[in-house]
């Protein structure tokens, strides 16, 4: 018994026996040992029962940035490295760059950009009624178009995946998923850490953004993806960066209607 609790980690708690892996236990509450946790350490374990953030967690969001094809890797196979699943990094990411987003909007979005002056005075009208000013709705439409941008990376995973599958048939389109979230992963961190460069303009942070996210694209088709040649791997990855602006651009419409209907009632 001590050998399997030794070799799994797990202790068990003095006061009813359950089978814990963290200082208390999951059931009681009480200290699974008798040593006083420190400061630190009860910290750390309310972050990763909060936020689910452990050590496996910065790990892997470490190598995301520093070496995302590795990551990548990885995951599509037995994941003997350990790193966190993408998925579950990927909405605790998508939640943080949202939160980010809400008081820094790097990307400028006006109304009047998204609409003719008839329309834009139509829709002015119409927001009058329900006591909207034109600039709350120019205010809530950027907010709202932020916030949301995160949104159009989750629903490119599907269409992306398939691409992929399309350049490697030996495997199903759960790994190509995985790949394209492990990569959007990276691209997030990317963004997470370059948010400064918005206090200096949107087109320094926009540049930089864009800058990593071909960069992060580019070494995952040439490394996982590769043709019988240089040539068509180049075609291959020419081709899904255009299947990717056109799928972004046409997702971006559809979500700036959708926000734009929005704003004229709250």
């Amino acid at each position: 018994m001590e050998t399997t609790v030794a070799i799994s980690g797990l202790r068990a708690c003095p006061a009813c026996g359950t089978m814990n892996a963290t200082r208390f236990c999951g059931d009681c509450g009480r200290a699974v040992d008798g040593t006083p946790a420190r400061t630190v350490e009860v910290l750390k374990e309310g972050a990763s029962e909060l936020f689910g953030v452990d050590k496996s967690a910065v790990r892997t969001m470490r190598d995301l940035l520093l070496h995302p094809l590795k990551v990548a890797q990885s995951v599509r196979g037995d994941n003997d490295e350990g790193y966190v699943r993408p998925f579950r990094l990927f909405f605790l990411l998508a939640g943080a760059y949202i939160l980010l987003l809400t008081t820094v909007q790097p990307h400028s979005f006006e109304l009047g950009s998204q609409a003719t002056p008839d329309q834009l005075a139509a829709m002015a009208k119409v927001a009058a009624g329900n006591g909207i000013s034109l600039e709350m709705m120019n205010e809530r439409f950027g907010q709202r178009m932020n916030m949301l941008l995160p949104l159009i990376s989750a629903v490119m995973l599907i269409p992306l995946a398939a691409l992929l599958r399309r350049m490697d048939r030996s495997r199903p389109v759960g790994d190509h998923m995985l790949t394209m979230a492990s990569i959007t992963n990276s691209m997030w961190i990317t963004c997470i850490l370059l948010i400064p460069l918005a206090y200096l303009g949107t087109w320094p942070f926009i540049i930089a953004a864009q800058v990593a996210g071909v960069g992060y694209i580019g070494a995952a088709i040439i490394r996982l993806y590769p043709g019988a040649t240089r040539v068509q791997t180049g075609l291959r990855l020419a081709g899904f960066l255009v299947a990717d602006y056109a799928l972004t651009m046409l997702l971006s419409f559809m979500l700036a209607l959708g926000v734009m209907v929005s704003v004229l009632y709250f």
